[in-house]
């Protein structure tokens, strides 16, 4: 509790203050066992200032917008977060409304987002716009989304190294950068908002944060470095990816620091390949890889990636490199002998298809390309082999069961040949395919008798 009567909070790794500019009510000479506060007013100013995630929210027509942190680059924002059935919120938007003048002196926009409507919430779109009717001329507005929302809420828990319901109302003082200066939990004075202002683009060291605090006193610890790749791994951890995406490409140089860079470069990276989004994915893939040089699933992700852009000279490279690292990896071996059949190098695909048998026995594609290549080579005797494996595996794959039997035929082993025909009417009588060539079989062997 300072000497002027008002109290600060300071977490054990002190990120901010809380402060509030009610006095407290206390004895200095007995013990102080609880302070009983009528409201609290939470301030946080960040000193490493995290980059605005996009906010989508309607605005009052209806139309779909979304803010983000390169919208207003000559402005403060002052993004509210509001409910018509909270009376805090509302009396907090009158005010904004009567000092409009001084706020846009201040290079200060509001943009009022209700939450009313959305699924935790009270009231209804009609509640905000019979309140917002006459204060709408003056003040940017609309509806929130659960998108925008998640995204506050993951600010909010960064910052304040908790988890807690979004409070009403709540704002961030966002700078002319797209940078989050501030949060703020409860009611805003204009003229503490303006003063907020003046410091919010230049909030960097311990001493420029104490001074922008409504109360005397020092900061028990130097202000707390966000770090970028901790705000990126949450937003990708709710699925927001373009995001971090952004975040990412934004502030390179921020991101320098992080021992595990690379595995937040590859999620980046593998949804964008997962969205077939292959472009997108390659600067991501390719940082993971050089960050990281012994991560074989970072090299095969690369690889698919060079794959589908057909540039197969290095998709073979990225694939031999995740081999060198984790030689029994089935889906790189796969996937390079593919990459041979492409350059048409059947030699050395033919190896890679052995060499992914040999990791599973099983690889039903790795059998049918072999297959294929033998006969294309018109090795049908090695092609039979193969298929015969597929068979195996697979007893109801026809095709597999009637190139058996045609390549049979060529090779003069009918008895072989009517065995796979006969194998598919078993299991599908009206084969027609497989039985004109059984009748062909048996004809055959009438007319030699």
């Amino acid at each position: 509790i300072q000497s002027n009567g008002r109290y600060r909070v300071a977490y054990k790794k002190p990120s901010m203050v809380l402060a509030s500019p009610l006095k407290v009510n206390w004895v200095p000479n007995e013990p102080i066992l609880e302070c009983q506060l009528d409201e609290v007013n939470g301030r946080a100013l960040t000193p490493s200032k995290l980059p605005l995630a996009s906010l989508p929210y309607t605005d009052l027509k209806g139309n779909r917008q979304v803010l983000t942190a390169k919208a207003n680059p000559d402005t403060l924002t002052l993004v509210n977060f509001w409910g018509s059935w909270c009376p805090p919120c509302n009396t907090e938007l009158h005010e904004f409304s009567e000092s409009i003048d001084a706020l846009e002196q201040a290079g200060i926009q509001v943009l009022a987002l209700a939450v009313d409507g959305l699924s935790d919430q009270l009231g209804s779109h009609e509640d905000v716009h019979a309140f917002m009717e006459p204060l709408s001329k003056k003040l940017q507005a609309g509806f929130a989304s659960e998108e925008s929302l998640a995204k506050i809420r993951i600010i909010h828990d960064l910052i304040f190294e908790k988890r807690s319901e979004l409070a009403l109302p709540t704002s961030l003082l966002v700078d002319s950068k797209g940078r989050v200066a501030g949060y703020f939990e409860g009611p805003l004075v204009v003229e503490e908002l303006v003063q907020l202002a003046k410091t919010a683009q230049l909030v960097r060291s311990k001493q420029s944060l104490t001074q922008s605090l409504p109360f005397s006193g020092e900061w028990l610890a130097a202000p707390k470095e966000y770090k970028l790749p901790d705000y990126g791994d949450q937003l990708i951890k709710h699925g927001y990816f373009a995001d971090a995406a952004s975040l990412y490409l934004d502030n390179e140089e921020r991101y320098s620091y992080s021992p595990n860079l690379h595995l937040h470069l590859l999620k980046i990276g593998l949804e964008y390949e997962k969205r077939s989004q292959h472009q997108a994915a390659l600067p991501f893939l390719e940082k993971a890889t050089f960050l990281n040089s012994n991560n074989a699933i970072g090299f095969l992700s690369l690889g698919d990636r060079y794959f589908r852009l057909q540039d197969f000279e290095k998709a073979q490279s990225s694939y031999q490199r995740a081999l060198s690292l984790k030689p029994d990896m089935e889906q790189a071996q796969y996937n390079l002998a593919i990459v041979f059949l492409k350059k048409g190098e059947s030699a050395e695909a033919i190896s890679s298809f052995k060499k992914c048998l040999q990791i599973n026995n099983r690889h039903l594609n790795a059998h049918s390309n072999l297959a294929a290549i033998y006969i294309q080579a018109n090795q049908n005797a090695d092609a039979i082999t193969q298929l015969n494996q597929i068979v195996v595996i697979k007893p109801d794959h026809y095709s597999a069961r009637f190139e058996i039997g045609r390549l049979c035929e060529i090779e003069k082993r009918f008895v072989e040949a009517k065995r796979a025909y006969e194998g598919i009417i078993e299991l599908q009588p009206d084969h027609i395919q497989a039985i004109e060539r059984l009748r062909a079989l048996s004809g055959r062997d009438s007319s030699k008798k």
